[in-house]
């Protein structure tokens, strides 16, 4: 389906944030961690299939790309914190990239959707979207952060 190829293809220019600090002064030497995150809705009828289809070959096809190195597919919950709003997705695959070179991955998914390499699938609907984020902090748990102080976790965090 073209509108998948369109969709990672605006994901190029969505790309990582710029203007941000980094969270330690080497970072631009090593791979970055980015989380593509895909939104998207079955076909009318063709849940059972789009799931399996999502779960299955799709997150096996984008695996096999240098760079793609994690993916995890979740359903809208019920209920939603405090109403939430109106959701135009019920479904959501975030991605995990580990890359120097974040626009050479998605040119790379976009020349396997391409050329079949990544199988497509009639049970994608047509209309999806998509955001990808980049962290400007190091990770923490909640045993992380237990007996620190805002500015220990600050400090931790890795932002100046």
């Amino acid at each position: 389906m073209k509108t998948i190829a369109s969709f990672l293809f605006a994901a190029l220019f969505v790309g990582a944030m710029s203007g941000c600090a980094s969270p330690a002064a080497d970072i631009a030497a090593r791979p970055q961690r980015h989380l593509f995150m895909v939104y998207s809705n079955p076909v009318e009828g063709k849940e059972d299939d789009f799931v399996r289809w999502y779960a299955g070959q799709h997150i096996h096809d984008l695996l096999q790309i240098n760079g793609v190195v994690g993916a995890q597919f979740f359903k809208l919950s019920q209920p939603q914190y405090k109403g939430g709003q109106p959701h135009a997705f019920r479904y959501l695959v975030i991605w995990e990239i580990e890359s120097t070179d974040l626009a050479g991955v998605f040119a790379n998914i976009q020349r396997n959707l391409a050329d079949g390499s990544t199988v497509r699938s009639d049970t994608f609907a047509p209309v999806s979207g998509n955001d990808t984020f980049t962290p400007m902090t190091a990770h923490l748990s909640k045993d992380d952060v237990k007996g620190k102080s805002p500015a220990q976790v600050l400090e931790m965090s890795g932002i100046k």
